[in-house]
């Protein structure tokens, strides 16, 4: 194949070979040639951590590796850490431990705690935080999910640690005060819970959003004819396709730059509206080629 080269690699124990891209990277190896999307996609540039594996034996994220520098490589995801079927004690505590939100860094947060307890099986809460902390969560505030890994640590030394215990309010009372498993938490915890992104079709469509390298560029024109013009593109789309935007602002750059805009209002994006005295033509819909997607 032209400007591909091949990788083998093991990839939760089983033997994998492809023929890759040299730009591939691992995330991307992982994802979409394997399906295993319970690794995530959450930046693509190293700051979030969702991506997190273990690759021969150290936690790292699948989007800054390319995927030709994990040949002969050993690689562990979230779905490969649960055996036979039973959640591994990492998943069972994140679970019973309330260390589980939205999800979507779970896996993430799981296989950096797996790392860290197969080199460290006693590790302290400060050493726990600090190998979470290259995965960024916007749900908790970390104390469960160290609570979470604490607990594993504590099953698989064999310590047979309990299930937390409920805070309690003194009142006797049967829920206010119990830990409740959030429902579909498990799903979570094993990376099998899909988002929008896991989701695919035959003929599908995929969108790039393509963002400005300079932070504070104001962006006078852009000729997208060369990119249209690449095979299997349908479209480019930019802001210029949809001057009023579906947040009831309107960005006067589009019309007269001294125009007055008296009462902003939701527009019909195929028709026209008249806003503030100034009539603003809607834009012409797209007429994409007619396929499965």
């Amino acid at each position: 194949m032209s400007g591909q080269r091949p990788i083998a690699l093991t990839v939760n124990g089983s033997p994998v070979a492809a023929h890759i891209a040299r730009s591939t990277t691992l995330l991307e190896l992982l994802r979409d040639r394997l399906g295993l999307t319970g690794v995530k996609d959450g930046c693509s540039q190293g700051d979030c951590g969702c991506c997190t594996v273990v690759l021969n034996g150290e936690a790292t994220k699948a989007c800054l590796v390319n995927a030709a520098k994990a040949h002969g490589a050993d690689v562990l995801t979230i779905e490969g850490l649960s055996q036979d079927g039973r959640p591994h004690p990492l998943q069972q505590a994140f679970v019973e431990a309330g260390a589980v939100q939205c999800g979507y860094c779970t896996p993430g947060q799981v296989m950096a705690a797996a790392a860290l307890l197969r080199r460290n099986p006693s590790p302290t809460r400060q050493q726990v935080l600090e190998a979470l902390s290259a995965v960024l969560c916007r749900c908790t505030g970390y104390i469960k999910v160290a609570d979470a890994v604490l607990l594993a640590a504590a099953r698989l030394r064999g310590e047979g640690a309990p299930r937390p215990a409920p805070a309690g309010n003194g009142r006797g009372l049967r829920v206010v005060g119990t830990p409740l498993v959030l429902r579909g938490a498990m799903e979570r915890a094993l990376g099998s819970a899909r988002y929008a992104g896991d989701r695919r079709r035959d003929g599908m469509v995929f969108a790039q959003v393509l963002r400005s390298p300079h932070h504070h560029a104001r962006i006078l024109r852009i000729d997208a004819a060369a990119a249209r013009a690449l095979p299997g593109v349908l479209d480019v789309i930019t802001a210029a396709d949809f001057p009023l935007n579906r947040l009831c602002l309107f960005d006067k750059s589009f019309i007269d730059p001294n125009a007055t805009i008296d009462l902003p209002l939701v527009p019909d994006l195929f028709g026209a509206k008249n806003i503030g005295g100034v009539r603003i033509p809607a834009p012409s819909p797209r007429r994409w080629p007619a396929g499965p997607w």
